[in-house]
């Protein structure tokens, strides 16, 4: 018995859509990874960016420079900690992207062995490209 055309688009679809999901998981991890840098790292680029501010502008410190550059520091602490708030939103907001797009990668994949099961109870052959989809899927990494 042959496979109906809507069969194999339904196929297709689903490996589209599961490989759209593994493309947003790694995006969203790899913006992750850089927001959950560690803290001293960000704190230090700051810092050095302050410096290096007053450096270029030739300023030997004086008390009123100094008390100026300190005034400067506390602002840019202020920046910063209102900074590390909006990025754990972030990080939560991916996360609950990550955990969305890992559900329905399971539900992708539920589908498409359901449809598998149920063409292969009704006797209905393997198509070819089906199962050089499903071997090229093997060799990706899911997650």
């Amino acid at each position: 018995m042959e496979l109906d055309t809507s069969v194999t688009d339904i196929l297709t679809g689903l490996e589209v859509e599961k490989s759209e999901l593994l493309e947003k998981i790694a995006m969203c991890s790899s913006h992750l990874a850089y927001i959950r840098r560690p803290e001293e790292q960000q704190d230090a680029d700051r810092e050095k960016s302050l410096l290096a501010m007053y450096e270029q502008a030739g300023v030997v410190l004086p008390q009123t420079v100094l008390r100026r550059f300190e005034e400067v520091r506390s602002f840019l602490d202020s920046v910063s900690s209102n900074r590390k708030a909006w990025l754990a939103d972030q990080a939560k907001d991916y996360d609950d992207r990550i955990a969305g797009y890992q559900q329905r990668l399971l539900q992708v994949n539920a589908l498409k062995h359901e449809v598998m099961a149920t063409l292969s109870r009704a006797g209905v052959d393997r198509p070819r490209d089906v199962g050089v989809a499903e071997a090229r899927l093997v060799e990706r990494p899911s997650g």
